[in-house]
């Protein structure tokens, strides 16, 4: 039963998400999905700067996770290391390819001996009419864990694996498959029972010393199985299925609604069952947080827009030249500028990294290339003093107006060549429309 040794039981020294803006109805209720300018780097980005709010230079290690990595053969980790701007010594992993990844990369960052941060990113999408169409959404969290006092602590852990072929991808598919979940969910049912038990006695705590038991799993019918044998929640209803963010978005959500000295069990039911014991020690939070970014500003993308982003359904494309192919060597040359800013070093410098301020002047351009015709552009005063020409994102382009208050947002501008290109543009700020 594998679970983490006394010396590595980190405490969680902050935390991170993000929930997309955009939401695409799917039956009664609408589930965040990214933009078409998003995927599950640029989530990882916007989880990752809200989880560390500045402390990059105190990481060891980076470590990100998920299903549907922008990259294979290449470390996408490296680019939110570049975003973060962490020392060069700082490492950068990528641990991807399940749903339980992410927990690998939570335990290999708890283990680590020093400040690290783990990030999930996950895109749940699939065919028209299947489950991860319907219950699918687009979400990223982090963590930041290391030694000392934190908002919570680790108190146990068990882990028991399980192979059992019942959700599944060939490498290069595009859709998920799935078995019966009858089948998944008689096989888990014991497994989570013994896993919970060894983690308790882990922790020296009892079932009764529980005051919150989240359960998220690949097989959605088996987690409702087991979590109502076991009188588990399954997360926030309002979010959906993140995929390999699931669990770490339920953990978020329960230490955001916890009272100080509140053990919370984590369950993921993936391939075995792991249990992740959390005690939540009383700091507070003062960021946004998961249920307020549900509940925040939202704009509803048409279902033909959505499938089209996700590139599932090919439409018309623009009658205009394709963009060009990104320039690694120019990306290297200019990397300072390109993931942080106008000069971020110099003093009076523009950072990026949620830089505030308002537009003076915006275009409409139907003509240009954009990845949703058509591109809005602004020229955004920033308050501190410096003017600069972004495109805008997240925003309808009936609601740009003059005087509209804007932040930064990381995203990707277009994919060219088979590589992806990257850069900073603006979205409305919290508050506006």
């Amino acid at each position: 039963m594998s679970r983490l040794p006394d010396p590595a039981r980190a405490a969680i020294l902050g935390w991170g998400s993000y929930v997309p803006r955009w939401r695409v109805r799917a039956g009664e209720v609408a589930r965040p999905r990214g933009y078409v300018d998003e995927d599950t780097t640029t989530l990882a980005v916007e989880a990752a700067l809200d989880a560390v709010d500045g402390r990059a230079a105190d990481l060891a290690a980076v470590y990100l996770s998920t299903t549907r990595p922008a990259y294979v053969e290449k470390t996408n980790a490296a680019l939110l290391h570049a975003v973060l701007r962490c020392p060069e010594h700082v490492a950068a992993y990528d641990v991807n390819g399940a749903a339980r990844s992410g927990v690998a990369a939570f335990r290999a960052a708890a283990r680590h001996g020093a400040c690290s941060l783990v990030v999930m990113a996950g895109t749940q999408y699939g065919p028209p009419g299947s489950h991860e169409e319907l219950h699918g959404a687009d979400a990223a969290v982090a963590f930041l864990l290391g030694p000392g006092d934190g908002a919570a602590r680790i108190a146990g852990s068990a882990s028991l694996t399980c192979e059992l072929t019942d959700v599944w991808r060939l490498p290069g598919e595009r859709w998920t498959r799935r078995w019966d979940s009858r089948f998944g969910a008689q096989v888990y049912g014991d497994l989570c029972e013994r896993a919970l038990a060894a983690a308790l006695a882990d922790a020296g705590r009892t079932r009764d010393d529980l005051a919150e038991l989240v359960i998220s799993g690949t097989n959605a019918a088996a987690a409702h199985a087991v979590g109502k044998r076991l009188g588990a929640g399954a997360g926030h209803a309002d979010l959906g299925d993140a995929g390999p963010a699931a669990w770490g978005l339920g953990l978020v959500d329960a230490l955001e609604r916890a009272d100080a000295g509140s053990l919370i069990a984590l369950i993921l039911l993936a391939d075995g069952c792991e249990v992740l014991l959390v005690e939540r020690t009383g700091l507070a939070r003062a960021r946004p947080t998961l249920r307020d970014r549900l509940a925040g500003p939202a704009l509803e993308a048409g279902y033909l827009d959505y499938l089209t982003w996700r590139g599932v359904l090919e439409r018309t494309a623009q009658r205009r030249p394709d963009p060009a192919p990104p320039s690694p060597p120019a990306i290297r040359r200019a990397a300072r500028w390109k993931y942080g800013g106008l000069h971020p070093a110099r003093p009076g410098g523009l950072d990026l990294h949620r830089a505030r301020g308002e537009v003076r002047e915006f275009v409409i351009d139907h003509v240009a290339y954009a990845p949703k015709p058509p591109l809005v552009s602004a020229l955004v005063r920033f308050d501190g003093g410096e003017h600069v020409q972004l495109d805008l994102t997240d925003v309808l382009p009936a609601q740009v107006a003059r005087g509209m208050r804007v932040e930064g947002a990381f995203r990707r501008t277009h994919t060219s060549a088979g590589m992806h290109d990257y850069f900073w543009k603006v979205r409305p700020a919290p508050g506006e429309a």
